[in-house]
């Protein structure tokens, strides 16, 4: 399942996973933003998982986050 539709940011990548997504698509947001928003929306995604779990960012990147 891919989640589309007003993925702006980190926090709308966790509600998409949190609704059972399996990825999501950055489509708008990348015309309006540019290649920068890839980096923005991970930075922030990263930032959320963080603060939910104490582990460090990059521990919940390699766990959370399927290229």
């Amino acid at each position: 399942i891919i989640g589309v539709g007003g993925v702006t940011s980190g926090e709308d990548v966790q509600d998409y996973l949190k609704a059972g997504a399996d990825a999501v698509q950055v489509g708008t947001a990348f015309l309006k933003r540019g290649p920068r928003v890839f980096t923005e929306i991970l930075a922030r995604y990263v930032d959320l998982l963080g603060e939910n779990s104490g582990m460090e960012d990059a521990d919940w990147l390699w766990m959370n986050v399927r290229f």
